[in-house]
């Protein structure tokens, strides 16, 4: 009899380590932040947006499904736009949500749900899902009301030095408070040290949505000669106005000096696959400037296409990505000669760096996802299955001794 209790406490601490080890090596757990979402003071036709940050326990990529649910979900955009995301313990997801309450919204509270959930469950998960946890839900509150708000506010405001019958750059952050969308419309004035005004300048913005928060940069042309100035800058929707130095200097004062810094594209691609060149522009002067990527692509010696980037403004001291794209059509070697041309009047070049990239076929058939997780998966099953089939054969066989 004891020989039995003992084989029996023999099984059921092996039976206790091997669930133990199912478990750890099934174990999962998802996070979200923040743990509900709420969009108060919107209006029918209106518009919100917050972010949440989509975390995991798991050191390996994980697939997660994303959906909405509620009365409210038809009103509810997840940004970038799609329903599937990768997500790891080093490579958290950042989700932006947006709502815009219908036209006939009434004012009252709407309830949802965002469903966060694992899609690609291994085989040992599939069978003992009940102990992971591979689904999160977050709540969402909407408060509609007929309260109409327009508010902003203005930040991070600065003007720099320029020289005589140049341009003047004007950096600032405007967030919109409000409920509704608005059109900002800044205006600046410039006064001698006589205070008597002397150049005025204004501008209709495009529209700022709530709950967003924009970078602005205003570059515009002045004939302003050398002296300081005192600019006075509003923007009547935000009931606001600052007050800054401006020094305007000589002619050739401030000098005008970019380096590019590096290039990069991917070595490798298939034919039709489009792909991307990226260029650091740093500006070294003391002056923003205008600047834009050049790139000559060359197949055997032969020009086959000249990529151009979009032209951006590069403050004193800031670093810029330029960005120019290419999609190989034939396969082989093809050498990027870019070059950076920059300036506020005068175009500049930089000195000129080269790459190389590979175009190759495209095979019939994509490579699949690895096996090694599936057949690990499933060693680690059959041996359990086994060592637990073997003891109960052995306990059978010792009963049927006993009697």
């Amino acid at each position: 009899m004891a020989s039995n209790n003992a084989l029996h406490l023999s099984f059921s601490v092996i039976l206790a380590v091997l669930i133990s080890i199912m478990l750890s090596y099934s174990a999962f757990a998802l996070g979200a932040s923040p743990g509900k979402i709420v969009f108060d003071n919107l209006v029918s036709d209106g518009f919100s947006s917050t972010q949440l940050l989509i975390s995991t326990s798991s050191i390996e990529e994980e697939t997660i499904s994303l959906g909405v649910e509620g009365e409210l979900a038809d009103w509810i955009t997840l940004e970038p736009n799609q329903s599937i995301i990768t997500v790891s313990r080093g490579n958290p997801y950042l989700l932006d949500i947006s709502i815009h309450p219908g036209l006939d919204a009434a004012t009252l509270t709407y309830q949802g749900n965002i469903i966060i959930t694992k899609i690609n469950l291994g085989p040992m998960q599939q069978q003992y899902g009940a102990f992971v946890s591979s689904e999160l839900i977050l709540p969402i509150t909407a408060q509609v009301s007929n309260e109409k708000l327009a508010k902003c506010s203005l930040g991070g405001f600065k003007i720099f030095d320029t020289e005589e019958n140049s341009y003047l750059l004007v950096s600032f952050q405007l967030y919109n408070q409000g409920n509704v969308r608005i059109y900002p419309e800044p205006y600046l004035r410039f006064y001698d040290p006589s205070g008597r005004l002397v150049f005025e300048h204004e501008e209709t913005l495009d529209s700022i949505l709530p709950s967003k928060k924009e970078k602005i940069n205003l570059f515009f042309p002045h004939k302003l000669s050398k002296g300081s100035y005192t600019l006075i800058f509003g923007i009547p929707q935000c009931e606001s106005q600052q007050s800054e130095q401006l020094r305007v200097l000589e002619k050739g004062s401030l000098s005008e000096e970019g380096t590019f810094a590096s290039l990069e594209n991917k070595p490798y691609v298939y034919i039709g696959e489009q792909t991307q060149i990226n260029a650091e522009f740093e500006n070294k002067g003391m002056t923003p400037v205008y600047s834009r990527l050049v790139v000559d692509v060359k197949k055997d010696d032969k020009s086959v296409a000249l990529l151009e980037s979009d032209k951006l403004l590069v403050l004193a001291g800031d670093t810029q990505t330029l960005s120019a794209y290419f999609m190989p059509k034939i396969p082989g070697k093809y050498y990027l000669g870019a070059k950076i041309v920059y300036g506020s009047t005068v175009d500049k070049q930089t000195f000129s760096q080269g790459s190389v990239l590979e175009a190759a076929e495209n095979p019939d058939q994509p490579a699949g996802e690895s096996s090694v997780p599936k057949i690990v998966s499933a060693i680690i099953l059959v041996i359990i299955l086994i060592v637990i089939l073997n003891l109960i054969i052995k306990i059978v066989k010792h009963k049927k001794n006993g009697l």
